[in-house]
């Protein structure tokens, strides 16, 4: 992305020209299906945007009409429409394959269907860009489903910049600036700046997106009831009865968290006691790995890798790398998943003989009072990790690692960062984020 803000004149795209400069031909703003205002609110900071000076309508692109400028609609193409420049586009902008990895939906689909849905998406990008040549900017969050990837991969082909803004664990002062899980350069922070989040990191001080165990229930009765609004409204009548094929219309079945009443029963089944004594005893031979939830755009997207995309699959292989070195590997629950992991996953790690399994509601700053080795994918935990000390190990590259970071296989060759390369980690991850006050 390299964009780069100037800091008394603010941000820039790469082509040299100011946001402050770009007209409402030149940007649009991505949003989801409830409008203009929610996704708006949650993603886009006032601070933000501020900069486009001479905006005078924010103009949208969205697969669902309301609110939307620009509809992202496919289902008014066949395949007959594709011509044979636009197969020669679509093979030279996309790996269909690694698309169709990387996205929960059409990863739950047949291939056939994935690669339909794939190619007619891409039939609306290619008109489209085609007809908007005076597009700039496309602002969203970072890439979370197909549909957005290759609007992004299309945009880079046609030279219209992306910028995904999303929350993550410097919450709620800075959004973090990425599209595929990349760094970036779209911030200078300041040297107090550094200091403070080092200070408040090596303090152990609990994120401010922590939840308790009261909201965890509330929410998966949310989610429960999302369910099946969305199956009956959304997949019932709009895709099936309807015809469309937006997202959230087509996947709603597969896009699921809290959905059934086994999961609020049998959940807490499957977690063991957090034994301290015993992992005081062996705090060498064991692992900690703290699950991510899952599906979601940091296991989806931001892997280096698109097979790193099965998630549960990439667990249980690292799960089984330790329980054949003799290690002990303690998995802890998402706080924020509580109640949502499907229930064949906890049969499936239950049955290797070297895991213990933790609620969610054990604190991460209590586990590393007693545990040194950590394993992460792409979560806060591993920055948290790193700054006090911890033996911390990677499973992927991530925006922090910046290659610095062991690979899991390398375990028992940690690496000790000084204060100034804790410092330098913070400096990358405060550039590659948007101050929101």
């Amino acid at each position: 992305m390299n964009q780069e803000l100037k800091t008394n004149s603010g941000f820039y795209l790469k082509s040299g020209k100011a946001f402050s400069d770009l007209t409402d031909d030149e940007v649009l703003f991505f949003i989801r299906i409830k409008g203009k205002r929610q996704y708006f609110n949650l993603f886009y900071p006032e601070t933000f945007l501020a900069s486009f000076k001479r905006l005078n309508k924010y103009k949208t692109i969205s697969e669902y009409t309301k609110d939307a400028d620009i509809v992202i609609d496919i289902s008014k193409y066949t395949l007959a429409d594709i011509s044979t420049k636009d197969y020669e586009t679509i093979e030279e902008v996309l790996n269909i394959d690694n698309v169709i990895k990387r996205c929960r939906g059409l990863r739950a689909i047949s291939m056939h269907e994935a690669r339909i849905l794939v190619l007619l998406c891409s039939k609306f990008f290619i008109e489209f860009f085609g007809k908007n040549s005076k597009l700039k900017l496309i602002v969203a969050g970072c890439v979370d489903n197909y549909v957005m990837d290759i609007m992004f991969r299309f945009a880079e082909h046609y030279s219209v910049q992306c910028i995904g803004i999303t929350d993550f664990f410097l919450f709620p002062q800075y959004k973090l600036v990425t599209n595929y899980g990349e760094p970036n350069h779209f911030y200078e922070p300041t040297e107090n700046e550094i200091d403070k989040v080092l200070n408040r990191l090596i303090e152990k001080k609990p994120s401010p997106l922590a939840i308790s165990s009261f909201r965890a229930y509330s929410n998966a009765f949310k989610y429960f009831v999302s369910y099946y609004y969305r199956l009956i409204v959304r997949y019932c009548f709009f895709y099936k009865i309807c015809g469309r094929l937006g997202y959230e219309y087509r996947f709603a079945p597969h896009l699921k968290a809290f959905h059934t009443l086994r999961q609020l029963f049998l959940t807490n089944l499957y977690f063991d006691h957090f034994d301290i004594e015993f992992i005081k005893k062996n705090k060498d031979n064991i692992v900690y790995i703290p699950l991510h939830w899952y599906p979601e755009a940091t296991i989806d997207y931001w892997t280096d890798h698109p097979d790193k995309a099965n998630y549960f699959e990439s667990v249980y292989k690292v799960v089984r790398f330790f329980q054949d070195k003799g290690l002990t590997v303690i998995l802890k629950e998402h706080p924020a998943f509580f109640l949502c992991r499907e229930l064949d996953f906890y049969r499936m790690v239950k049955r290797f003989e070297n895991v213990i399994l933790l609620n969610p509601f054990v604190r991460t700053q209590d586990l590393f009072d007693y545990i040194d080795n950590v394993v992460v994918w792409n979560g806060s935990t591993g920055v948290e990790a790193l700054m006090i000390d911890k033996n911390i190990y990677c499973t992927t590259e991530s925006y922090y690692s910046h290659k610095a970071i062991p690979h899991y296989t390398e375990f028992g060759n940690p690496k000790k960062f000084s204060i100034e390369e804790k410092r330098m980690i913070i400096k990358g991850i405060l550039k590659t984020s948007l101050r929101v006050f």
